[in-house]
């Protein structure tokens, strides 16, 4: 191509990639090299040798040579083309960024309605996390994020396996656990800081894929922040309407369910073993002479005691059971897939161990009424009523007991 006639033929291109292509030919022909790239200021950076180009006082991009010997004779040759070369970067740059502002735009929104269903209880988080991987180009999403207690957890849209200690190595070095992940199958990976209250970072969240591909350009700052600040709000929203949960379900004192969550648990429970015919045993629970022992400690040791309790019952059942203050000095526990020998032994346990209490400090002792579906009632309430029948019995027989249907078990 001619040089006097290279601006008004390039007039008439409309496709950009025959533009470029036009541009490099141009360069390689003036300089006398082979070896051609454009980088505008907005792609990859260059790792060869380069020829910066700056308009109005701005980098517009580059080209990039193979050797200092082709970058030396392009400085030459190249003077007087140098000011046209920098407006075509620019117009390519300004259309890249427009191009990308549009993208961050469209993401923006996406998210947007996804967080506002998620903040009105419409979509779980990992519905969220799923939009948010597949909006910005990335296979897995997770959120990192730490409660008040100091517990730290993770939610993902896909199965992952984390240990309590690659949590907590993760929430103080979000960076290394990348590194984890690239030595499980994936390939990159990129943590976003969700940031909240003067730079506080609430968590992280941590975009992976198993294969290197394009992706949207998550590291330009705007949508960085924008993520960032739309996340951390997320977080927040969500550790309120957790605590706020969690005040209306659990017992103050004790910090065990209340009696609204436990029936709640329990007519489920009870439908779930009715529909898989499985077992489903009650324990209800009552502090031995506990007017005695306020009257005598006062109702600060009286508070404490039931905390203690509270402690030993969380101990001694398992994960999957329930456990809730049903009322004064009464106790209810829920033991699924459980029969009545079982519940008698998780029973038993409980009382020697309140039992070995009281032989160290003065401290009251329990009594313990079991009953089990679907030996004892099929409903909850005759289910209930039977397990209180079976703890009168306890306290009327000497107290410090266990009894199922109508007997002592108590070695």
């Amino acid at each position: 191509m001619p040089e006097e006639g290279f601006v008004s033929d390039l007039a008439s291109i409309e496709d950009e990639a025959v533009l470029r292509r036009e541009i490099i030919s141009l360069i390689r022909d003036k300089a006398g090299v082979k070896e051609v790239r454009l980088h505008t200021a907005l792609s990859s950076p260059p790792t060869g040798k380069v020829l910066s180009l700056s308009f109005a006082g701005v980098e517009v991009g580059s080209i990039e040579f193979e050797s200092e010997a082709d970058l030396s004779a392009a400085q030459k040759s190249l003077a007087p083309l140098l000011p046209l070369l920098s407006l075509l970067l620019a117009f390519f740059s300004l259309k890249e960024w427009k191009e990308i502002c549009q993208q961050e735009e469209a993401v923006l929104q996406e998210m947007g309605k996804a967080l506002t269903l998620f903040l009105a209880g419409k979509m779980e988080t990992s519905e969220v996390l799923t939009i948010l991987a597949a909006t910005l180009g990335w296979e897995v999403a997770v959120f990192i994020y730490r409660y008040k207690s100091g517990e730290i957890a993770f939610e993902s849209n896909q199965p992952l396996l984390l240990s309590p200690e690659d949590l907590r190595q993760a929430f103080r070095q979000p960076e290394l656990l990348l590194d984890f992940f690239r030595r499980h199958g994936f390939a990159e990976g990129e943590v976003v800081p969700l940031e909240y209250d003067a730079g506080l970072a609430l968590g992280y969240l941590l975009l992976l894929r198993r294969n290197p591909a394009p992706a949207f350009p998550l590291r330009r700052s705007a949508l960085r922040e924008s993520l960032s600040r739309l996340g951390a709000a997320a977080l927040v929203n969500s550790y309120l309407y957790r605590e706020v949960k969690e005040l209306a379900e659990r017992d103050e004192l004790t910090g065990l369910y209340n009696r609204r969550k436990f029936w709640e648990i329990f007519l489920k429970e009870l439908e779930r073993a009715k529909r898989y015919q499985r077992k489903l045993a009650v324990l209800l629970l009552d502090v031995d002479n506990f007017k005695d022992y306020n009257d005598a400690f006062g109702h600060l040791a009286g508070d404490e005691c039931l905390r203690r309790l509270g402690e030993v019952i969380k101990k001694e059942i398992r994960a999957s059971d329930t456990a809730a203050r049903y009322g004064g000095e009464e106790f209810v526990i829920l033991l699924v897939e459980t029969g009545g020998e079982g519940a008698v032994a998780v029973a038993e346990r409980l009382r020697r161990r309140v039992e070995g209490i009281g032989k160290k400090e003065p401290f009251p002792t329990i009594s313990l009424g079991v009953a089990v579906f679907p030996e004892d009632a099929q409903s909850a309430e005759v289910l209930l009523t039977c397990a209180d029948n079976a703890l009168y019995t306890a306290k009327r027989s000497g107290k410090n007991r266990t009894v199922w249907r109508g007997k002592i078990r108590s070695s």
